[in-house]
């Protein structure tokens, strides 16, 4: 008797319920793969995420120590002047507003200022002696761990003072927790994690959750003992506030801090939850359109089952499958969804790949711009110390040859004179790049002709001596233009130095000018060391400069060009670069829109008056008290002076001199309060009154306004230009209106 035959669709579901077990087990491995990947994924991004932290960390704790190690080796300090140091260390300070005070302590511990506290006021001991005796013992600089003192809590970044090799004080400054709290916010983590940071002892010194609360207090047991396992790690914790997290944490070499960040354990098993639901709810669709099929197309079901197998495999190696046309449309919706989300996922991964591009070109950009501006700080330094190097001998020789013959004291003082010069010019290159960057700087355009403008550029360089090394060739052709005369001269000035700082000695320069079409064209050739084919397209860029010799005989900042650039542009021209390669030359060449020639307007030029008048200077510094007052005198006019303010309101109101010179920086009271007593008595008519500064931003010079002052000039103020607006106030026509400013 033979056995009756099963049907199709319960040998399917024999079939079906037989493979899921192992499509079971499957899964549950799969799972755990994907958990123990997800994990490791977490993981390794936490661990980076706390390196770059930590890194911002040390880049604050550097950048404090190397601001303090500069103010250690103050010229008040060589010259055991602590009053004049207090008063550096007061400025200072009042530029950071993230430190707490700085301090200066002798080798035994005693501090003898600190600039919270009166310069007479009795201090206490340092505090935070482990890290001040790492000093005293190594010689090098060293920082503390948080001092939580009640209102003002901070951290001590402390530097010895070596004086002939050995140390005469410590120096401190005291950073409060709140740029450590700077740093935490600049992170891009998830929102409810929490990121904290912890000194050599393990204490909070900031947090970007209860920040006030747990402020010098120890992270959590079990964090802890996580961080106890070495330099990075991982692993399941609890907040302080009692929450369940995994942390991850990254300790510096080079202070010893540590840095933790703690994400919810809910927002990372809901992942792998979803994916078991995902793969839970997949498993019981498939076994669904199993047993449908194995009752609606027995035999051609299982061909196009076996295809769809092969096609998720396909798609799980990230491949997009090729499937052929399924006699069922259900089957064939599959396949498409099968195909489809093959794709999706390629795309996703090709996205996933550009975000990570831009994030490492992001990442090259930042450490190019850091190492940039490394590169120009040391720039800037040697640059700085070559002319005041230079300044100081001259200063020398006058003090150590009071039998010198005139002509030696008359190049000592062309000596000074030069670079003084050389240092305003550095600094008004610095501030002309920053106001053509952000656009302040007003053009006074007049019709002029650019070869006459060409001309008188070259005649001041050769009287200045920046072309007594090299042959120029000048070849010019009329050609006018609408501009600034003062800046286009600029333009001539940096492309002309550029060529002689890059061009041997006795090379050969060419400067022509011509028109073109609509276009003036001015260029500047030399047969110097060339531009290779990489710095060639960056050679406007601020700070850029060909390779230069160790003892950077010819100077520069690297903006010239930039400047060259951005005032060309607001003149409505273009400047670009060409070279044939290095020992080939280079050529800059300037187009500009030129204009037909017209009639010049000539402003009548007042006669300049040669009497003197009556002036009063107010300046605390007796150096620049007494320069001032002998150059005034020199030109003709009746100098008076004071030491502090209330001496120059005394004399303003006494006296009334037509014109008053003030510094902004005075004992007393400042000048703004000297310009507001002055005002309250005289008119401007009675005294003109002048602000004189190192700080010459539109908010300063508001401020003078608001106090009364009718200029404001910004130091150093040239000898030309004060006689000058000496002279323009002397004159019979009515006087600018007040609030006018310089500089």
């Amino acid at each position: 008797m033979t056995s009756e035959p099963t049907p199709l669709y319960r040998r399917l579901w024999v079939v079906v319920l037989a493979a899921l077990l192992p499509t079971a087990a499957l899964s549950v491995v799969a799972v755990v793969v994907l958990q123990r990947q997800q994990r490791a994924e977490v993981t390794r991004a936490s661990i980076e995420t706390m390196r770059a932290m930590g890194s911002a960390v040390d880049q604050v704790l550097d950048n404090t120590r190397a601001l303090a190690e500069t103010l250690a080796v103050s010229q008040a300090l060589d010259n055991g002047d602590l009053p004049a140091f207090y008063e550096e260390a007061q400025r200072v300070a009042s530029l950071h507003p993230d430190w707490v005070t700085i301090a200066l302590s002798d080798t035994a511990g005693q501090q003898v200022i600190n600039v919270l506290e009166p310069l007479d006021a009795t201090l206490p001991s340092v505090a935070d002696r482990e890290s001040f005796r790492r000093v005293i013992s190594t010689g090098k600089s060293a920082v503390g761990n948080l001092n939580p003192a009640p209102g003002e809590p901070g951290v001590a970044v402390r530097v010895p003072v070596m004086r002939d090799g050995k140390i005469t004080y410590v120096l401190t400054v005291v950073v409060s927790p709140e740029s450590m709290r700077e740093v935490i916010r600049r992170q891009k983590v998830a929102p409810d994690a929490v990121l904290s940071i912890y000194d050599a002892q393990g204490n909070h010194v900031a947090r970007s959750r209860n920040h006030e609360r747990y402020l010098g207090k120890p992270g959590s047991k079990r964090l802890r003992e996580i961080m106890a396992s070495g330099n990075e790690g991982w692993g399941p914790s609890v907040t302080l506030e009692g929450q369940p997290i995994y942390a991850a944490f990254s300790r510096s070499a080079a202070s010893g801090w540590s840095v933790a960040v703690g994400i919810p354990k809910g927002e990372i098993d809901a992942v792998l939850r979803q994916a078991l639901i995902t793969m839970g709810v997949g498993a019981v669709l498939s076994l669904l359109l199993g047993v449908l099929a194995s009752l609606m197309m027995a035999r051609l079901i299982t061909g196009p089952i076996a295809a769809l197998r092969l096609s998720a495999q396909t798609v799980g190696r990230g491949e997009v499958p090729q499937l052929p046309p399924m006699q069922i449309a259900e089957i064939q919706e599959v396949a498409q969804a099968l195909v489809g989300a093959a794709r999706a996922r390629q795309q996703a991964e090709r996205s996933r790949e550009e975000l990570l591009e831009r994030e490492r070109e992001a990442r090259t950009a930042a450490e190019d711009a850091n190492r940039s501006k490394d590169e120009f700080l040391a720039m800037l330094g040697h640059e700085l110390r070559n002319p005041l190097s230079a300044i100081s001998n001259a200063v020398s020789v006058i003090e150590a040859s009071r039998q010198m013959s005139p002509d030696a004291a008359q190049r000592a003082q062309a000596v000074i004179r030069r670079q003084v010069d050389h240092l305003a010019r550095m600094v008004d290159d610095l501030l002309d790049v920053a106001r053509l960057v952000t656009g302040k700087v007003l053009l006074k355009q007049e019709e002029l002709e650019l070869a006459e403008n060409v001309k008188h550029s070259i005649a001041t360089l050769k009287a200045g001596g920046v072309l007594d090394a090299h042959e120029l060739s000048l070849e010019t052709e009329p050609v006018w233009i609408r501009g600034d005369s003062t800046r286009l001269e600029q333009v001539v000035d940096n492309l002309v130095v550029n060529a002689v700082k890059y061009t041997p000695k006795d090379g050969h320069i060419w400067v022509t000018v011509k028109p073109r079409g609509d276009r003036a064209i001015l260029e500047v050739r030399d047969d110097g060391v060339g531009i290779d084919g990489e710095l060639l397209s960056q050679v406007f860029e601020l700070f850029t400069q060909g390779e230069r010799a160790l003892d950077r005989s010819q100077g520069g900042l690297g903006i010239g060009l930039t400047l060259v650039r951005q005032l060309v542009e607001q003149h409505g021209g273009s400047v670009r670069a060409e070279s044939a390669g290095l020992g080939s030359g280079s050529k800059f060449i300037v187009e500009l829109p030129s204009t037909e020639a017209g009639e010049l307007d000539s402003p009548d030029t007042p006669s300049t008056l040669r009497q003197g008048c009556r002036v009063l200077i107010v300046e605390d510094n007796s150096d620049a008290r007494d320069m001032l007052r002998a150059l005034l005198e020199m030109f003709g006019h009746s100098v008076r002076v004071a030491a502090d303010g209330p001496e120059g309101v005394k004399l303003a109101l006494d006296d009334k001199p037509r014109v008053a010179l003030i510094d902004l920086g005075l004992p007393g009271f400042d000048g703004y309060e000297v310009a507001r007593r002055i005002r309250a008595e005289l008119t401007r008519d009675d005294t003109f009154l002048v602000a004189l500064s190192g700080y010459g931003s539109a908010a300063d010079k508001q401020r003078s306004r608001q106090a009364g002052f009718d200029l404001h000039l910004v130091k150093p103020v040239g000898s030309e230009d004060l006689n000058q607006m000496l002279q323009a106030v002397m004159q019979p026509a009515p006087a600018p209106a007040r609030g006018a400013s310089s500089g």
